[in-house]
């Protein structure tokens, strides 16, 4: 009792002990365009008593995945004994493989699956707090894949927040990042959907990212207090879908008289009231003044099937990026820069890359294919030979962007192609980006292939690999995993700040696959930062003693936050991966460290 006490005063200071760490607003900001920017009101306090249980919820999983990309990712363990290649071009491929197995499975049964009652024990106040002091996207892939899963699973509220409050909070969450299917699919379950002005006002913010106008409706009057400027045009949309389009049209005009929104607002409404209403009114949209893409826009925009323009999208936050990827009323070909960037944050899986190339693939002239990126994607998988192969990967990869989060789109993208590759045929300066490819998918089971291959390489050129293998394989037999290989990797480490050597025996500590005397000695030796204390990470073991896995998953990613992984700490990331590790995750706990290695 007396440990649970601290932890419920923790709630109290938590926004000052994550202040180095999250600097976001405690409340959500707004995704409405200029002037429909105010907050919405907090959750209610924790009520004395506790709000009575909810009635039993589904568990909420991520859709199946259709002919159109999914956000859906393969890391849920389902990839076994599916196909290889993506539809159309991509999945006639006849895959020539020098491996004689060629089913891939991704992650252990139960890998990334969470308790519904994974909050049970967080308090109310704190677990919100946290959750909305998120900075997105996360430094880490696999971080943002736990914390989705957890989200989603997480059906029993923390005691004293009210089951709808809790529903709107989780949706909130996802659909900042990036998640918008996902907090959509969370909705349909939500309790008191007309009457909760919270509710209402996260399913007005689900429906425009989701560009699924009709979803809201169901928000009714509830809108009226918490977006006064936006309930009107709401109500518009909603009598022009239910063929009143003379009152939604009135609607318009009065809004027009009111002068409270921009032109394109209003004209992008007017579009979607015709589109809704079916009388064949069409509005002319001109971006040519506009500067900025909001959530709004964004919205109504791509709900009448307009394309964004490129210079209006490329500045666009991930989370924008990731809702635009997932809508299949924009073309294939103008999804893919997006596309790259909703599969390095989390959002959309290898097979969702895929499947979207494949698409794109389809559209491609036969004259253009040639130096297409779906075409070099197909030869990633039909190359005469494992070099050819490869080859093509290092070409696919050198023209996803410079940006950290492209670079490992693209390496999702190719993820089954690299794990079809064997170890024997790769040279050594392509076994590091192979392994960083392959780990992105989860295919831990076919590290264990590369460590003899690792072994029998020269040290000196293959140390991030070997670092990789260490981290991200299931078992380490047979991988040397001595104080002087972990020494002769730190003086070889060019890297700025020797951030690979930080984030490497950050992730062995974490892992328990080095013991604390040597990372206390590597730490005196070469001040790495890995084995201090901080406020957040004392918060974190104290969450763990206590069993509070709802809060370990929102610290975790609170851990997880930086501009890149050459920013992030190290002792965080040992903090992280500890905690899921002792929090029966270990499968994850991998991932997450040997991605930070990768990307450094």
């Amino acid at each position: 009792m007396r440990n649970k006490k601290k932890l419920l005063c923790a709630s109290a200071f938590a926004a000052l002990l994550f202040g180095g760490v999250a600097i976001g607003q405690d409340r959500p900001e707004s995704l409405l365009p200029p002037g429909f920017d105010e907050p919405p009101p907090p959750p209610p306090p924790p009520s004395p008593e506790p709000a009575p249980p909810p009635a039993p919820q589904p568990r909420v999983t991520p859709p199946a995945s259709t002919g159109e990309a999914s956000p859906v990712a393969d890391e849920d363990g389902g990839d076994e004994e599916e196909g290889l290649a993506a539809r159309d071009g991509l999945e006639n491929s006849e895959v020539d493989a020098d491996d004689d197995d060629l089913s891939l499975v991704a992650a252990p049964g139960g890998a990334l699956r969470f308790e519904e009652n994974l909050f049970a024990r967080s308090p109310a106040r704190m677990a919100v707090s946290l959750m909305r002091k998120l900075e997105l996207p996360l430094a880490s892939r696999w971080g943002h894949i736990a914390l989705r899963n957890a989200i989603l699973s997480a059906a029993v509220p923390p005691k004293g927040i009210r089951p709808s409050d809790w529903v709107a909070e989780r949706a909130w969450l996802l659909v900042r990042m990036g998640e918008a299917d996902a907090a959509r699919l969370l909705l349909a379950s939500a309790p008191d959907r007309r009457s909760n002005a919270r509710l209402a006002q996260v399913r007005l913010q689900v429906a425009l990212a989701s560009s699924d106008m009709g979803s809201m409706c169901p928000t009714g009057p509830a809108l009226d207090d918490n977006e006064p400027k936006v309930a009107a045009l709401v109500e518009a949309f909603c009598s022009a879908m239910l063929g009143q389009p003379e009152l939604a049209t009135e609607t318009l005009r009065r809004e027009r008289r009111r002068g409270r929104l921009a032109g394109i607002d209003l004209s992008l409404a007017d579009k979607l009231i015709g589109a809704g209403s079916g009388t064949g009114r069409s509005a002319t949209i001109e971006w040519d003044n506009v500067d900025t893409i909001t959530s709004w826009r964004y919205g109504l925009a791509t709900a009448s099937g307009m394309s964004i323009p490129e210079r209006l999208m490329e500045p666009a936050r991930p989370r924008v990026h990731a809702w635009y990827a997932r809508n299949p009323l924009i073309a294939p070909e103008e999804r893919l820069p997006s596309a790259r960037i909703a599969a390095g944050t989390g959002v959309f899986s290898g097979q969702a890359m895929l499947d979207l190339f494949g698409l794109a693939y389809a559209d491609t002239d036969p004259d253009a294919l040639g130096e297409s990126p779906a075409f070099r994607l197909r030869q990633s998988f039909v190359g005469e030979t494992p070099q050819a192969r490869v080859s093509a990967m290092r070409q696919f990869w050198s023209g996803s962007g410079s940006a950290e989060i492209e670079q490992v789109g693209g390496w999702v993208t190719t993820s089954k192609a690299a794990a079809l590759i064997s170890p024997a045929s790769v040279s050594e300066s392509d076994a590091a980006p192979l392994l960083a490819s392959i780990l992105t998918a989860g295919y831990d089971r076919r590290l264990m292939q590369w460590v003899p291959a690792v072994e029998e390489m020269d040290e000196d050129e293959v140390d991030l690999a070997w670092g990789l293998v260490a981290l991200g394989a299931p078992s380490v037999a047979g991988l040397d995993l001595s104080e002087d290989r972990i020494r002769d990797f730190i003086r070889r480490d060019d890297s700025r700040a020797k951030q690979r050597s930080r984030l490497l025996v950050a992730g062995l500590a974490g892992l328990g696959r080095i013991d604390a005397r040597l990372a206390a000695e590597l730490e005196e030796a070469y001040a790495l930062g890995v084995v201090k204390e901080s406020s957040a990470t004392r918060l974190m073991a104290r969450a763990s003693r206590l069993n509070d896995m709802g809060s370990v998953s929102i610290l975790s990613a609170l851990l997880l936050q930086a501009p890149s992984v050459d920013a992030l700490n190290p002792h965080f990331l040992r903090s992280a991966v500890t905690a899921m590790r002792e929090a029966g995750q270990p499968f994850i706990a991998r991932m997450i460290a040997a991605e930070a290695l990768s990307r450094a």
